[in-house]
């Protein structure tokens, strides 16, 4: 077959591109460090390294999740532990308050001290962190409580603006922690300051009242029951939802028992009636008595249990919210092994081995050379170089 000087030129030619393309690839390689760029350079390493990439992208954003949820559970932890700090504070007030010998000046001390009490847990409801209130549920951008003040100032009453959602937040593949805590979930246990039978503020407010009336907070009062309209005429300081206990020198009214504590339902300065849970105290839902009873009926007010009844349940908030954090710390961890874990596979598959690659180098470097210098020499051939 002849071959004609223009196809072996051709041919010479392409030689030499190829030489010079992977001349060019291991100086490419030696120069970047990577073996895989393109996918023309090892489609199934290439395939891996997108894989390990879109991981290590998803695993960052986790990392940032977990960093603001870390945050902001932080900041609520350390609410609650000040929160502890205060309820720990009133029981000791409480317990001194109790004290039979302590006159009506110090138990207004005491109250005003708990004064100063109430106003600091509706600063501590109302906290935000990054911008937003972190114990308003899903309204983080809306003050959670409202308070309403009497002619001297005081608060009287908080009232809950936010809701009762919570964020759950995707720390890992799948894996969800909630981010916050609704300061008011009066229908279940989880609410922060008021759930289903505790309600901080009330029993702050109504410890409160009772010592700046002079009261001793141990102390029973004579009381009396009218089955008609299912009441107590009592004459101390009373507050929907505290708990009460009676006890009589007689027969209890038919329907009441003498171990059992009542949730109060505030009727009048000088009447209440009877609930059997915080809840039904809440709707005005009273217990239906039969009959009046016998002997002197006496009822006492249980403000210590109704301030240690929100310690446990505070305890069990903070309970959960360690739980969280626990399980936040765990993802951290395995988060930056996953970062780490894709970064060795990323640099397993791309990375050159430069050493290797320059020895590689040196050698087609020089078969380049030596094919330059024969194509040189056999395009200038002439036709007397043939003969």
């Amino acid at each position: 077959m002849r071959i004609s000087n223009e196809a072996m030129t051709r041919t010479m030619l392409g030689y030499l591109q190829r030489g010079r393309a992977s001349v060019y690839d291991l100086q490419q390689q030696i120069s970047s460090g990577l073996r895989v760029q393109r996918p023309s350079d090892d489609p199934g390493a290439y395939s891996l390294i997108r894989y390990y990439q879109m991981a290590d992208a998803a695993t960052r954003q986790f990392q940032v999740n977990t960093t603001r949820t870390e945050g902001r559970l932080g900041v609520t932890d350390g609410k609650l532990q000040d929160l502890s700090n205060m309820v720990q504070r009133v029981s000791e007030l409480v317990v001194s308050g109790s004290d039979g010998t302590k006159s009506p000046a110090d138990r207004k001390a005491m109250g005003e001290e708990i004064n100063q009490y109430v106003e600091d847990a509706v600063a501590l409801a109302n906290t935000t962190h990054e911008g937003e209130y972190i114990f308003a549920g899903l309204r983080t951008d809306t003050v959670p409580y409202t308070v309403t003040r009497d002619a001297n100032g005081k608060i009287s009453a908080v009232t809950y603006q936010g809701n009762q959602d919570t964020r759950s937040v995707e720390i890992g593949e799948n894996v969800y922690v909630p981010a916050n805590l609704p300061g008011s979930d009066t229908a279940s246990e989880h609410g922060v300051f008021q759930s289903s039978d505790t309600d901080v503020f009330a029993d702050l407010i109504h410890i409160r009242d009772r010592l700046m009336a002079g009261e001793n907070l141990a102390g029973t009062e004579d009381c009396t029951a009218d089955a008609t309209a299912d009441t107590l005429t009592i004459k101390g300081v009373y507050a929907t939802g505290s708990t009460v206990r009676l006890s009589t020198t007689g027969v209890l009214p038919a329907g009441l028992n003498g171990d059992t504590d009542y949730y109060a339902i505030r009727i009048s300065p000088t009447e209440i009636r009877l609930a059997l849970t915080m809840t039904d105290a809440r709707a005005g839902t009273a217990i239906d008595f039969t009959d009046n009873g016998t002997g002197q009926l006496s009822v006492a007010q249980q403000s210590l249990g109704d301030i240690g009844r929100y310690a446990e349940h505070q305890s069990a908030i903070m309970a959960r919210v360690g739980a969280y954090q626990e399980r936040v710390a765990l993802s951290v961890k395995v988060l930056n092994a996953n970062v780490l874990n894709n970064a060795k596979g990323i640099e397993r598959e791309a990375s050159a081995d430069v050493a290797a690659a320059a020895t590689e180098l040196a050698s087609r470097q020089t078969a380049y050379q030596a094919s330059l210098a024969i194509t040189s020499k056999m395009m200038n051939m002439s036709l007397l170089d043939y003969i």
